[in-house]
């Protein structure tokens, strides 16, 4: 019930009268605010300033502005398919949609906390094309994203740099059906054509063969970092000429984990075994029942909490420092411990001084006292 104005380029507004006021979203749908026209303002907004909700050019490097879209949680869902294009970008004039966390941005996160929530922000189309991006220098960050039978997030343009995906739960919504992929980047596009994702959960994409929770394909450089895919045919598939580095993913209960050619693939956790490829490999059920060994990995896989159950999971402490993940889905600081934990969790338990590890021999000699 308390708000902080600012003005349209981040000003401290100016107090012009003293009547009541009414406060809307300026437009109900991601899709609404793309389109940038006067039709698709806020209905509730007196039509007299329906203009002035809406950016004069989508020129947004000849303003020098980034562009920030907020996504708010509702009692329905966002249900317009969106299309991101016809803007004009740079490296720092980017456009970030995303749900706002932060407590200088919103007084209630909007934001899922790692597992789906049905009263944070839902993105759910319908549709066989969830979110299509084809502008460059875009970010999609901390989003609820549902699919029903097709893609989640489709990205491709002739020439397409800084995309970055993090922090969202994309769930398929269909674990037995075809043609459906959680993150694609298609390949028409140019060498330069730059991908980061991380921090993401991926399941339920489908089970036959064409179908992968994140693809690249030719000319694509990806950076695929600390994403959980879980109950896809294909994890993660390099196609084509991609190249594609993978590091500190967890990617299980899948046909394929990892497919195709990869630049560099290092300190991913797997129940596939993958000693072969993968250097720091780490082995999520070295046991012979596969869903045993993913409970001590996870606090609750089979509802969908992939955090980590605990520092006995083997994705604890096992993963590599990345500079650009700088902390986990839920916004902990990574890393916790010594090192970077796998997947999209930063264990956030207690971390004792010090513990013992399961399996070996321990011998104990002496007056011991434990505290």
């Amino acid at each position: 019930t308390t708000y902080e104005l600012q003005s349209a380029t981040g000003t401290i507004p100016m107090a012009t009268t003293s009547a009541s006021v009414s406060i809307f979203r300026a437009h109900e749908f991601l899709d609404d605010w793309e389109d940038q026209e006067i039709a698709d303002v806020n209905d509730g907004i007196d039509e007299s300033v329906d203009q002035d909700v809406l950016i004069a050019k989508m020129d947004l490097t000849a303003s020098n502005t980034a562009m920030f879209v907020p996504c708010y949680a509702s009692t329905s869902v966002d249900n317009l398919e969106a299309t991101i294009s016809g803007w004009t970008t740079a490296t720092a004039t980017y456009i970030k949609i995303y749900t706002p966390v932060n407590s200088l941005e919103v007084g209630e996160s909007q934001r899922h906390s790692g597992i789906w929530d049905d009263t944070k922000y839902r993105y759910i189309p319908g549709s066989s094309y969830t979110l299509r991006i084809y502008e460059e220098n875009t970010r999609i960050e901390g989003l609820q994203m549902r699919g029903t039978d097709g893609t989640g997030i489709y990205v491709s343009n002739s020439n397409i740099v800084n995309i970055y995906i993090s922090h969202n739960i994309l769930d398929g919504d269909n674990p037995s059906g075809n043609s459906n992929y959680g993150i694609i980047l298609l390949d028409t596009v140019a060498p330069t054509s730059t991908a980061y994702i991380y921090n993401n959960i991926i399941y339920d994409f489908g089970t036959q063969d064409d179908c992968f929770g994140i693809g690249g394909s030719n000319n694509w450089q990806e950076f695929i970092y600390n994403n959980t895919v879980y109950g896809t045919y294909h994890g993660i598939a390099a196609g084509g000429t991609s190249r594609m580095t993978a590091k500190n993913n967890a990617v299980f209960n899948n046909t394929d984990d990892f497919s195709g050619s990869f630049t560099t693939l290092d300190y991913n956790a797997s129940d596939d075994d993958m000693s072969g490829d993968d250097p720091h490999w780490i082995d999520i059920s070295p046991g012979a029942v596969e869903a045993d060994d993913w409970a001590k990995a996870f606090t609750d896989y089979t509802n969908y909490d992939f955090s980590i159950k605990d520092y006995f999971s083997p994705l604890y402490d096992s993963g590599t420092n990345i500079v650009i993940v700088d902390d986990d889905i839920i916004g902990t600081a990574r890393p916790r411990d010594k090192s970077t934990d796998v997947g999209a969790f930063e264990f956030t338990g207690l971390i004792p001084k010090y513990r013992f590890k399961e399996g070996g021999e321990y011998r104990i000699k002496g007056n011991i006292k434990f505290k």
